[in-house]
């Protein structure tokens, strides 16, 4: 079991400076200063958890980057930049369809299959840029939103 979504309800709203540049402001401006929400996180074997305030195109990016990983036989990692916590998503051996699921911060161990997580992300990264465009139409013609789409197109 595999579970990350986020809560449209906490999404902070964005100043009228932000929505007139959401449409050409840079992947930078995206990933660490706008739509801000939180995230509810689940796996088997922990305790489910939810952090708060987390900037959803930088986790969307951390999440498709990691399952690129995953899909190459790799491991991926979720770096969170307002503070020093790291998640893993490590393969149980070459070439399994098992996932171990760490973090930095205690010593809960998680696990979900691969194409759980797999499915998972694209849930995620589809529903947040559909609820993102919805409200910020302007936000479709942002090159940052193109690299996500081609990004998630490649779990297809």
């Amino acid at each position: 079991m595999f579970l990350v979504e986020f809560d449209r309800g906490s999404m902070r709203e964005l100043s009228e400076g932000q929505v007139a540049k959401v449409g050409t402001t840079s992947e930078m401006n995206l990933r660490y200063g706008y739509f801000e929400t939180d995230i509810n996180f689940a796996v088997q074997g922990r305790d489910p958890e939810v952090f708060r305030g987390i900037p959803l195109v930088d986790f969307m990016f951390c999440l498709l980057l990691s399952a690129r990983e995953i899909r190459q036989g790799e491991s991926g990692r979720i770096s969170f930049t307002e503070n020093d916590r790291v998640l893993g998503f490590t393969p149980t051996a070459p070439g399994s369809i098992e996932l171990v699921v760490t973090n930095s911060w205690d010593s809960q161990v998680g696990n979900c299959e691969v194409s759980e997580f797999l499915a998972a992300v694209s849930r995620f990264v589809d529903e947040g840029l559909e609820f993102i465009v919805e409200r910020y139409s302007l936000f479709a013609n942002n090159p940052t939103y193109r690299k996500l789409t081609g990004l998630r197109a490649e779990l297809i």
